[in-house]
């Protein structure tokens, strides 16, 4: 067994040096490109280089400060004579993602996270912990940051080709009626709803009980709101949004098929309930080669889906 062990131990050893030396630099190498992953796992062979510019793509991806990716990385930023962070990705809302990055950058411009996380990320004790979820002196810190480490350039002064962004608020008729699932829709209202003679209720007069429904849940929700009954109006509200979506169901219908039908181009389409999604997905993209994600989706699948949608002309 010890010999077994020393064996293994030695083979260990020798890997690991193996390793390190195959990954040994030239003298003739200008620059490398290494991802986060591989960066880490990397991390001592990388020091030894002791690289004079460090550029981090994508920086966001060390704003967890005790995470194994920043704690490999962040050396490096800090020995390296030139640092540069690159990301498109909003911060302000959450500065304690920030500090990990911004301190690398700069030590003496951020002094310690604990005084950081005190100022700027309303620092506080949740019974359990103390966390630093929140933001405060935004403002503040905006100006700290553009006078020290941050260089801030908005998309329009970087991507001039890009069209800009157009943002319509589409008003949709409850009342449409359209397809199959609207039937089916109109259908089972109809099942669910009676009027006193025992014969079906039309259409129209089952939308019109839908939103009565969410007038008596909205009313319920302003009396437990002025109740101060926290829990039942998140329970009423979480209700108040599936009744919407409910609604809206066979005019979203009826306005996707209609937008799929006028374009040949890439449409993404978002939706929060899970019963939007079913609804167009197998009814007006019903025959159009498309992908969807949600939650059930794998994170396997969800990179298959991103591909096709973005490679595949078909979908």
């Amino acid at each position: 067994s010890a010999a077994t062990s020393a064996s293994a131990a030695t083979s260990a050893s020798a890997a690991t040096s193996a390793s390190a030396s195959a990954f040994a630099l030239p003298s003739s190498v200008k620059f490398v490109v290494i991802s986060y992953a591989l960066a880490t796992i990397l991390q001592d062979e990388l020091r030894a280089a002791n690289f004079k510019a460090v550029v981090c793509d994508e920086s966001h991806y060390l704003k967890t400060r005790d995470s194994k990716r920043t704690l490999a990385i962040v050396p490096m930023l800090e020995t390296a004579t030139r640092a540069i962070l690159l990301s498109g990705t909003p911060a302000l809302s959450r500065p304690s993602e920030l500090y990990s990055q911004i301190n690398a950058l700069s030590p003496s411009a951020f002094g310690s996270y604990s005084a950081f996380a005190k100022r700027y990320c309303d620092l506080r004790y949740n019974g359990y912990a103390l966390v630093a979820n929140g933001c405060e002196n935004v403002r503040e810190l905006n100006a700290l940051l553009s006078s020290t480490v941050m260089l801030r350039r908005l998309k329009r002064d970087v991507l001039s080709g890009l069209l800009p962004k157009t943002r319509e608020v589409v008003l949709i008729d409850p009342y449409v009626h359209s397809s199959a699932s609207s039937h089916a829709n109109a259908n089972a209202n109809a099942n669910a709803s009676t009027n006193a003679a025992g014969g079906a209720v039309s259409p129209a007069a089952a939308s019109r009980a839908e939103f009565n429904s969410i007038d008596s849940i909205r009313a319920s929700l302003a009396e437990a709101e002025a109740r101060g009954g926290k829990a039942e109006a998140r329970s009423l509200m979480v209700q108040y949004y599936s009744e919407s979506a409910s609604i809206k169901l066979r005019a979203v219908e009826d306005y996707v098929g209609r937008l799929v039908a006028s374009t040949k181009d890439k449409i993404v389409i978002f939706a929060h309930h899970r019963l939007m999604l079913d609804t167009v997905s197998e009814i007006p993209l019903a025959g159009v080669p498309h992908v969807r994600i949600d939650g059930n989706t794998s994170p396997a699948a969800r990179d298959n889906a991103v591909r096709a949608f973005q490679e595949d002309p078909t979908v």
